[in-house]
């Protein structure tokens, strides 16, 4: 197996262009970076295709509003178009202390992505 563990340019432009449009909440740019066949597997359901994904993040980005969120990223490890990384965060609406997501990069698109937290939402008093 030859392992790579310095991230490509592309790879890491595609991570770097995800994070910012999913904080930015700007779906359509988020959405740029998946295929027609693009693969994203939760811990709820699995998606497939853009109409799939963008409803996930249609549903998910409204409990991360711009500039009200607070994500860190805690690791970031890329062997080859193999990415992994694991990040915290806090809303006004949720705290989720532990996020990990892994992407399969091709051709500059994400292929293949699974996604899994623990999402506490705040209580309404």
């Amino acid at each position: 197996m030859c392992r790579d563990t310095i991230l490509s340019e592309a790879s890491g432009n595609i991570l770097l262009h995800h994070l910012k449009s999913f904080q930015e909440n700007d779906i359509e740019a988020l959405m740029s970076d998946y295929t027609a066949k693009s693969v994203l597997i939760t811990q709820d359901a699995t998606y497939i295709g853009l109409e799939e994904i963008r409803t996930f993040f249609t549903n998910l980005i409204v409990y991360f509003p711009k500039q009200k969120s607070i994500i860190e990223l805690d690791k970031m490890e890329a062997i080859n178009n193999l990415l992994y990384i694991v990040w915290h965060a806090k809303t006004p609406t949720l705290v989720m202390p532990f996020g990990t997501d892994t992407f399969i990069i091709e051709h500059g698109k994400i292929c293949q992505q699974t996604f899994a937290g623990q999402l506490t939402f705040n209580k309404k008093n």
